[in-house]
């Protein structure tokens, strides 16, 4: 491991601590075949980019029965005694309140049997894999390091099977279902978010903690977006993401974007017109690299898309609206159709991100984010290590970013909340064994009024008595 000083601001002049900075790469097989799983490249689904060889059909439907059956598991053991993280338990609570509220609604509102609503809002089952990768936690006393690490090996791994695909020896990815004039034809969907969650933990490596050896999972990433996903929207959320995390690296960092952002506001009320024209030059220049020098969908294309979007957000505005802005739930295609009957074809709450979580909860929603970003708060705020602390915080600023930009924040699959609550558990697992295990080392003061550096390393012993003692 790399060491590197670090000041805490809690820590006096002259007591300096020495991080261990974990190498990025290093191989830890049951987290790393979790992962794997957890990233969504052997999923096979309707959408023609993510269907390859080597995806699988029902792959995803038996993860996410497993991970039922988990959390029923960690619910009952709960129940019958057995000492758990409140927090744990909370994520269960919420995210079963949340298909209850949703399915309820929808029974109130278009008289849907309760039992369809619940299935309708399986996606929120995809946080529960949580439970999943807590459990190889506990069982195989998984380091947050190795978990961190087998993120980036993963992504490693993704990149050297999307071009490996798209070689054709495995089959023709140009014979799926693609439209004509799209030139995308090698695009491999699957797995971009994981590109991005090493982007993203590397760059708070390289910019907080000036561990230049995370340069390579950081380009490894780039190019699983650029030549894999090859996604104009992720790329934008991503630079979104990348520009938050390098302003909070630092102050002065923090201060200067502040100052970018006030600016680019006063353009914005003053010089609209100047800074439209810049957005568009911005889009045709990037459209010309990645492109070829053609378009990647046709005027009739972008307008079909952008009209059934905004047919989709008027259509909701209106029924809130007339609804007295209560929610309205979501109906499932397996109860007359679903939306379809209802609207029209064109009609999905997934394709506006907020604005369908807004459909399904109305009023409410203020609520539902609230009580979500609180359990995410206290999954982070306990956890003392800076480097933990810090990719933590780098992974939620990204999935708010992707969120804003258009997923939504729970409309979509959990599986990288799950796997950022994961990292957080392994984190939080150490640092009770530390505090149970280990005394605090106190800092020998030298003559002259030094300090000793004191490394801060792993704690990879564990007591033969079993896992510490949780709080109920």
């Amino acid at each position: 491991m790399a060491k590197t000083n670090f000041m805490s601001s809690d820590d006096a002049p002259g007591r300096r601590k020495v991080l261990a900075i974990p190498a990025p790469y290093g191989l830890h097989p049951i987290p790393l075949a979790l992962v794997l799983i957890q990233g969504k490249f052997f999923y096979w689904t309707n959408f023609s980019f993510e269907q390859h060889p080597l995806a699988m059909p029902g792959l995803r439907e038996l993860y996410l029965l497993v991970s039922l059956v988990f959390a029923a598991s960690f619910v009952l053991g709960a129940l019958y005694g057995r000492r758990f993280y409140p927090t744990d338990l909370a994520l269960v609570g919420l995210l079963l309140g949340f298909n209850l509220i949703c399915a309820t609604l929808a029974y109130l509102n278009f008289g849907q049997p309760l039992p369809y609503g619940i299935l309708e809002e399986r996606r929120m089952a995809s946080f529960l894999s949580f439970f999943v990768l807590l459990y190889a936690i506990e069982r195989f006393r998984i380091s947050p390091e190795a978990l961190v690490s087998s993120i980036l090996v993963a992504a490693a791994i993704y990149l050297g099977l999307g071009l490996f695909l798209q070689t054709g020896v495995l089959g023709d990815l140009t014979a799926r279902d693609i439209p004509y004039l799209d030139p995308r034809k090698h695009r491999i969907l699957n797995g971009v978010e994981l590109y991005m969650v090493s982007i993203a933990i590397s760059l708070v490596m390289v910019l907080r903690f000036r561990a230049w050896s995370y340069v390579v999972p950081m380009m490894v990433g780039a190019m699983g977006m650029l030549l894999i996903s090859q996604t104009r929207s992720s790329m934008a959320v991503m630079l979104l993401a990348g520009t938050i995390i390098f302003a909070l690296s630092s102050p002065t960092r923090l201060v200067m974007f502040g100052l970018g952002a006030a600016g680019l506001a006063v353009l914005a009320v003053f010089g609209g017109d100047l800074l439209w024209e810049a957005v568009e030059f911005l889009h045709g220049f990037v459209v010309e690299i990645f492109s070829g020098g053609q378009s990647t969908n046709s005027p009739a294309e972008i307008t079909l898309e952008d009209s059934v979007r905004t047919h989709t957000a008027s259509v909701i505005l209106s029924e809130l609206w007339k609804n007295g802005w209560m929610g309205m739930g979501s109906l499932s295609l397996q109860w007359n159709g679903g939306f379809h009957s209802v609207y029209d074809p064109h009609f999905f709450l997934t394709d506006v991100g907020m604005l369908g979580e807004f459909y399904r909860f109305g009023m409410l929603l203020p609520l539902v984010y609230g009580s979500f970003f609180y359990l995410i708060y206290c999954f982070i705020s306990p956890i003392r290590d800076p480097i933990g602390r810090q990719v933590l915080i780098g992974i939620l600023v990204l999935l708010v970013c992707n969120a804003i930009a258009g997923s939504g924040f729970i409309s979509l699959p959990g599986e990288l909340y799950a796997l950022m609550f994961a990292v957080a558990a392994a984190y939080r697992r150490r640092e009770a064994l530390q505090a149970r295990y280990e005394p605090m080392r106190q800092v020998e003061q030298l003559p002259g009024g030094g300090a000793q550096a004191e490394p801060i390393t792993s704690f990879d012993q564990e007591a033969a008595s079993g896992p510490p003692n949780r709080a109920s």
